[in-house]
């Protein structure tokens, strides 16, 4: 992470560690509209949460690529990144925290980017700290329909079926510290993502193969909302067009599970959705 400009900083707010890049500078010359010169906006500061594995490496080149155009934290949970440690941070104490990191870098809101497990953390944000989410984009989604078997059996219990499931599933789904988190501090209820409470501006990424959420029943419910908030926009009542989500579906065909982080095209269409 040093390599692509970021700095490391260790029990930040909350006990959180996590990196951080800089904006990168300003493009030169002036913004000029009608003739008059305007002070350009900075864009929002992306945090970025990772998934259940090996921490933040196999999203480097998505990271590099941001970091080239946002101010980005990246959000350490060594919990699930086969570091040995058993502390876990309740919901509403990690969604303070990075209230906290945003706060003391001098933000209020941000664009928050999370991938699988990260997902169910930035589902905490939405909880308790809905205020500081500007935008919210959801890659391979575990939250979505989690009253449903699919997540616990495919990730937890589903049998290995060759070689590389047999390697997954010792040392990612059954490794010490992570399966504590799974079996010990994952709760459905606390985790689940509901289509009626997303963030105004929210993203959603679907692979077609995902071999641990039902991908197609996913987007069915996410496109039921959607049909919703068409309804409500031309209905009557303003309470629900102004609860109604904006939500985008970027359904990538032939992808299995994390297939994203392999794929430099379906990361440029995530980027240009930001």
């Amino acid at each position: 992470m040093p390599m692509l400009g970021f700095g490391y900083h260790r029990d930040g707010p909350g006990g959180v560690s996590f990196f951080h890049r800089p904006p990168p500078p300003a493009p030169p010359g002036e913004l000029v509209l009608g003739g008059t010169a305007v002070k350009r906006e900075p864009a929002l500061p992306v945090v970025f949460i990772h998934g259940l594995g090996v921490g933040i490496t196999p999203y480097l080149r998505f990271l590099r690529r941001l970091a080239k155009v946002r101010e980005c934290f990246v959000i350490e949970l060594p919990e699930i990144s086969q570091n040995g440690t058993e502390k876990v941070l309740s919901p509403a104490a990690m969604a303070s925290a990075l209230a906290g990191i945003l706060q003391a870098a001098g933000h209020q809101k941000a664009c928050f980017i999370a991938h699988s497990y990260g997902t169910c953390v930035l589902s905490w944000v939405v909880r308790h700290r809905r205020d500081i989410v500007a935008k919210a984009v959801l890659l391979d989604p575990v939250g979505f329909l989690l009253a449903q078997p699919d997540v616990a059996y495919n990730f937890l219990y589903r049998p290995a079926r060759n070689p590389f499931t047999m390697f997954v599933a010792h040392f990612v789904r059954w490794e010490l510290f992570s399966a504590h988190v799974l079996m010990r501090n994952f709760y459905w209820y606390h985790n689940v993502l509901w289509a009626e409470d997303l963030p105004e501006d929210t993203t959603v990424v679907l692979a077609s193969k995902d071999d641990i959420i039902d991908a197609h029943a996913v987007r069915c419910y996410l496109e039921e909302r959607q049909r919703g908030h068409g309804d409500a926009a031309a209905g009557t009542s303003d309470r629900n067009r102004r609860e109604s989500p904006c939500l985008k579906l970027l359904w990538l065909e032939g992808f299995f599970h994390a297939g994203i982080l392999l794929s430099r095209s379906a990361q440029t269409q995530v980027m240009d959705l930001l």
